[in-house]
C-alpha cells in the first residue's frame, strides 16, 4: 500500500477501508490514467488524467460530498448595503457564515463578494445609429476580476476546472462549445461582466475569450483590501468583451465646440468592486493601462481624431461606483467609467464655418469699398451673394447628429451671419436712396462712418457668438460673449448716427476755417497757400477717395465763391474742366491746385475765361429718375449748380429728343440742343451740341 506518491495521497490511500480501491504504486508509476489515482491529492495519476478523465469522475463526486460550489464564497467575509442607512456594511466570515444556503445563492441576495477589478481598453469608438438617431459607444474591453475562494482548490474537479471554465477564440466561433462552457460554470461561482447601461437595440454582447486561473499565492491587483501581501488560493478571471452602448445624454447645442462625457457602465453581479474609484492618473482599476499625459489620447480616443481631451488626466478619466436613482443607495457591484472629451472643430470649422465668415466679411468689406451711387448694383450683388450663402447653410440639414429637432450653436452663427448680411443691403438701399433724393453730402457721410461701423458690427457680435459657442460648463465665458453680441448690436445703430453728425460737424467746420485760410493766405506758390489749398482740398474730398467728383466739385466752387456772380461760376466751372480727368470727370488734389493757381493767374491779368466754345472735355449732369422715362418730362439741367428748365421726351431706350426752346440759361434766354443720350438714368447734353 505504500506508494512513491504525496503525503496526501498517501493518507488517501490509507483512510480506503478497500485496498483494491487505492492507488496503488504500480498504479501510480505507470503512463495510464488509472481511475484510482485519478483524484484531487493523487494528482489526477501525476497529470496522466485528461481534463475528459478528470470530468468523468469529479462531477460525481462532488455530487456526492454535498458541498454547493455555486454559493457565494464566504472567506474573505461578504458585503451588504444597509436597507436603512444605504451604507456599506462588511460582515465577517464567521457572521457570513450564518448565513443561508439560500442567502449565498439567490440571485436577489444583497450580500456581494469583494472582488478586485482591472480594465484594459482599447481606442474607444463613438458613431450615429441613424435607426434610432442616438450615438452608439463600441468598447472592447478586457478585464480580470480576483476573488479569494478556498474551496475551489479543495474541489474533486480542480485540476479540471481551469480549462473547463476558460473559453478560447476558437471554441468562442462555436454555439455549441460556448454552451458547454456555460453551462459548466453554473456548477461554481463565477463573477460575470455586463453592461449596466442600456445597450444598442439588437445587441448582446458575448465573451470573445476568458481565462480561469487559480493560484495557491498570487500578487494582489491594485485597489484589493487586504491585510496579506499576497492573494492566498485566489481565483482570477480575465474575459475579453465588446460593448454597445446608447449615449443618451449627448448634448449637441453647442457643435461643433461640443464637449461630451463618454460613458462606460459595468456590472457584475453579486460583487464588491474594489479599485473602482479615482482618476485617470490613480485609478487602481486603470493602473495595467499605464495612462499619461502623453499617451491618454492614443489609448484611449478614436485615431481619427475627431475628439481631443481638453483637461489634464486626473480631471479627464475617473471611476466611480453608480447610485440608485431612486434611493440614492450606493451600487457597489457597477463601475462606471467617464470620459471627458471635446469634439475637435478644426475640419468643420475649415469647410463650413471659416469660409462663412470669409465669404460673408469679405463681402461686406468689398461693399464697403463700392462707390454708393455709381456702383450700386454691384454692392448689392455681392452682398447678395453673401446672404445666399448664409441661407444654404441654414437649410444644411445633414450635419453627422442625425436628425436634429432644436436649434444647435451652428444655427444660430448661420442665422448671425444671414442678419448681419440683410443690415449690410440694407445700408446700401438707404445710402442710395439718399442719393436719388441729392443729399449725396449726407450719403457719404453716412457711408464713410459706415465703413468702420458695419465691420465693428461684424466683428462685435460673431466674436460673441463663438465665445458662447465655447462656453460650456464656462458660465463667466458665456456672459462675455452674449454682451458682446448685444453690445455691438445695441450701439451700431446710435454710434453710426453720432459719427455722421461728428463727420458733418468737423467737415463744415473745416471748410470755414479752412476757405477763411485760403483767402488769409491768398492763392500762389507759396507752401502757406499750397498747404491751405490742400486743406480746402480735403474739406471737400467728403468720401475721402483722393478725388473731387461732379458734386463735390459744385459744393466747393459754390462755397468758395459765395457772393459772386453767376457769369463767374460759370467761367470757373468751365476752366476747372480743363483739368479734370478725361475719363472719370474728378479731379486730383494736384489738378485742383494747378487749375486755381491758373485761374488766380488769368484773374491777376484782368482775363477771366469765359465759356468754352470747343468740345469740352466735362460734361453737364441732370438727374434722370428710372421711373420718368416715358412720355415728355421736365427736369432740371444743372450747368453751373443753378437748375435751369428743360423738356425732354425718350423715343428709345438711350436716346431722349429736347424739344427746341426747352433749355434756357439764366437770363430766360432759349438755348437749343442738337442731341441728348440717356445713360443711368443721366439726360446727358453732349458737348458743343448747345
Amino acid at each position: 500500500l505504500i506508494a512513491p506518491c504525496s503525503d496526501a495521497c498517501e493518507a488517501h490511500n490509507l483512510a480506503m477501508s478497500n485496498p483494491a480501491d487505492a492507488c496503488l504504486s504500480t498504479l501510480y508509476m505507470n503512463d495510464v490514467c488509472d481511475d484510482a489515482c485519478n483524484n484531487r491529492v493523487c494528482g489526477y495519476d501525476r497529470g496522466r488524467c485528461t481534463n475528459t478523465d478528470i470530468l468523468s469522475k469529479c462531477v460525481a463526486l462532488e455530487a456526492a460530498e454535498g458541498i454547493i460550489y455555486a454559493s457565494k464564497p464566504i472567506a474573505a467575509g461578504l458585503y451588504e448595503v444597509s436597507s436603512n442607512s444605504h451604507q456599506v456594511v462588511h460582515l465577517p466570515m464567521l457572521e457570513a457564515s450564518r448565513l443561508s444556503t439560500a442567502e449565498l445563492t439567490g440571485a436577489d441576495s444583497p450580500h456581494l463578494v469583494p472582488a478586485a477589478i482591472a480594465l484594459s481598453l482599447s481606442p474607444v469608438r463613438l458613431t450615429l445609429n441613424r435607426e434610432y438617431n442616438e450615438m452608439v459607444l463600441f468598447a472592447e474591453v478586457e478585464y480580470t476580476l480576483q476573488w479569494h475562494d478556498p474551496r475551489l482548490f479543495e474541489a474533486p474537479c480542480f485540476g479540471a476546472l481551469e480549462q473547463a471554465i476558460s473559453l478560447t477564440f476558437e471554441q468562442g466561433l462555436s454555439p455549441l462549445a460556448r454552451e458547454d462552457v456555460r453551462q459548466f460554470r453554473t456548477r461554481y461561482w463565477m463573477p460575470a461582466m455586463r453592461s449596466a447601461g442600456e445597450n444598442e437595440p439588437g445587441y448582446r454582447e458575448l465573451f470573445e475569450e476568458s481565462l480561469l486561473k487559480l493560484a495557491e499565492h498570487a500578487p494582489h491587483l491594485e485597489g484589493y483590501e487586504s491585510s496579506d501581501s499576497v492573494c492566498k488560493r485566489c481565483a482570477s478571471y480575465q474575459a475579453e468583451t465588446e460593448f454597445r452602448l446608447l449615449q443618451p445624454h449627448f448634448q449637441f447645442f453647442y457643435f461643433p465646440f461640443d464637449v461630451q462625457e463618454i460613458k462606460l457602465a459595468l456590472e457584475v453581479p453579486g460583487v464588491y468592486l474594489h479599485g473602482c474609484n479615482g482618476t485617470g492618473a490613480t485609478s487602481p482599476a486603470l493602473a495595467s493601462l499605464g495612462l499619461t499625459e502623453e499617451n491618454k489620447a492614443d489609448l484611449l480616443l478614436p485615431p481619427t481624431k475627431e475628439w481631443v481631451f481638453f483637461q489634464p488626466l486626473e480631471d479627464a478619466i475617473f471611476l466611480r461606483h453608480l447610485t440608485d436613482k431612486d434611493t440614492g443607495a450606493l451600487m457597489p457591484s457597477t463601475c462606471e467609467m467617464s470620459i471627458r472629451v471635446r469634439r475637435n472643430p478644426t475640419v468643420f470649422m475649415f469647410r463650413s464655418v471659416g469660409t462663412t465668415i470669409i465669404i460673408v466679411f469679405g463681402s461686406i468689406i468689398t461693399a464697403m469699398l463700392m462707390h454708393p451711387e455709381e456702383f450700386t448694383g454691384d454692392r448689392e450683388a455681392v452682398l447678395f451673394i453673401a446672404f445666399l450663402i448664409s441661407v444654404t447653410n441654414l437649410q444644411t440639414a445633414d450635419i453627422g447628429l442625425g436628425s436634429i429637432n432644436s436649434l444647435l450653436w451652428i444655427d444660430i452663427f448661420n442665422l448671425v451671419q444671414l442678419i448681419l448680411s440683410i443690415v449690410s443691403i440694407l445700408q446700401t438701399v438707404f445710402v442710395h436712396f439718399l442719393f436719388v433724393k441729392n443729399y449725396q453730402e449726407v450719403g457719404t457721410h453716412i457711408d464713410q462712418v459706415c465703413h468702420i461701423t458695419l465691420p465693428f458690427l461684424y466683428l462685435t457680435v460673431t466674436s460673441g457668438i463663438f465665445l458662447i459657442g465655447l462656453s460650456e460648463n464656462n458660465s463667466s465665458l458665456e456672459t462675455v460673449g452674449i454682451s458682446l453680441s448685444i453690445i455691438g448690436a445695441v450701439t451700431v445703430p446710435p454710434l453710426t448716427a453720432l459719427l455722421t453728425w461728428l463727420r458733418s460737424t468737423r467737415f463744415r467746420r473745416q471748410r470755414k476755417r479752412h476757405v477763411k485760410l485760403l483767402h488769409k493766405v491768398g492763392i500762389n506758390q507759396t507752401p502757406e497757400s499750397r498747404d491751405a489749398i490742400s486743406k480746402v482740398f480735403r474739406s471737400f474730398d467728403v468720401d475721402a477717395s483722393g478725388c473731387l467728383d461732379t458734386e463735390e466739385l459744385r459744393d466747393l466752387l459754390c462755397f468758395v465763391k459765395k457772393g459772386t456772380l453767376p457769369e463767374d461760376q460759370r467761367a470757373t466751372i468751365q476752366f476747372m474742366r480743363r483739368y479734370a480727368n478725361s475719363s472719370k470727370g474728378t479731379l486730383t488734389e494736384n489738378d485742383f491746385a494747378d487749375a486755381l493757381l491758373e485761374l488766380q493767374a488769368l484773374k491777376t491779368e484782368g482775363k477771366v475765361p469765359g465759356t468754352p466754345r470747343s468740345k469740352s472735355v466735362w460734361p453737364v449732369y441732370s438727374r434722370w429718375p428710372t421711373s420718368e422715362r416715358s412720355g415728355p418730362q421736365s427736369h432740371g439741367l444743372k450747368t453751373d449748380g443753378c437748375s435751369a428748365g428743360m423738356s425732354v421726351s425718350t423715343t428709345s431706350a438711350n436716346t431722349a429728343v429736347v424739344e427746341e426752346g426747352s433749355i434756357q440759361d439764366d437770363d430766360k434766354e432759349p438755348i437749343y440742343a442738337s442731341n441728348v443720350k440717356l445713360t443711368r438714368n443721366m439726360a446727358v447734353v453732349e458737348d458743343g451740341s448747345i
